[in-house]
């Protein structure tokens, strides 16, 4: 219902309100993109899809939750502890701040999109090592203070070892 009444306004924009959109913002759901798609409103002319960061971080926190009440991991299909569980969900917050302000730092940086894209990309990807006590691959991050605590312990083992640290990462993917 909803997509059908986007596509709507699409095709009748130009005759409406003499423009043309070139791009939406979306929210995730990936039926009214199809149907753009499938409808063409501007013949071949693709109206392209943005992505909005704060539905991407909440459906990525909403991800998350569900992950810390699985009891199996889907990758290994292995039993996950329940103070794994407790590790993740404490933790959602941590993650994602971690994102927003690698985000932040990256789209400041004087360089080449391409290169802020695949520095992003390896620092979202680094993100749940740093959250959940492995920091060999932090380095010196200038938007994240890496200092590990002597008290701080290191999930990142027993997360793999269980799959569920494969679960974690397939969440950082973007999947509709």
């Amino acid at each position: 219902m909803e997509s059908d009444i986007i596509v709507e306004g699409f095709k009748n924009s130009l005759e409406m309100h003499g423009i043309k959109y070139t791009k939406r913002v979306g929210d995730g759901d990936s039926s009214v993109h199809k149907k753009l798609l499938l409808a063409k409103p501007y013949g071949n002319m693709v109206v392209e899809k943005i992505e909005c960061r704060n539905h991407l971080y909440r459906n990525f926190c909403s991800k998350l939750r569900e992950l810390s009440n699985k009891t199996r991991s889907s990758s290994k299909n292995i039993a996950i502890p329940l103070s794994l569980r407790k590790v993740i969900l404490s933790n959602i917050e941590k993650l994602t701040t971690f994102i927003k302000k690698a985000t932040t730092h990256r789209i400041k940086e004087d360089m080449l999109i391409v290169n802020k894209i695949s520095l992003l990309k390896t620092d979202i990807l680094n993100s749940p090592h740093h959250v959940f006590g492995d920091h060999t691959g932090c380095g010196s991050l200038p938007y994240v203070s890496c200092i590990p605590k002597e008290s701080e312990e290191n999930f990142v083992p027993q997360m793999k070892a269980c799959g569920l640290y494969d679960d974690v990462v397939a969440c950082l993917y973007r999947r509709e």
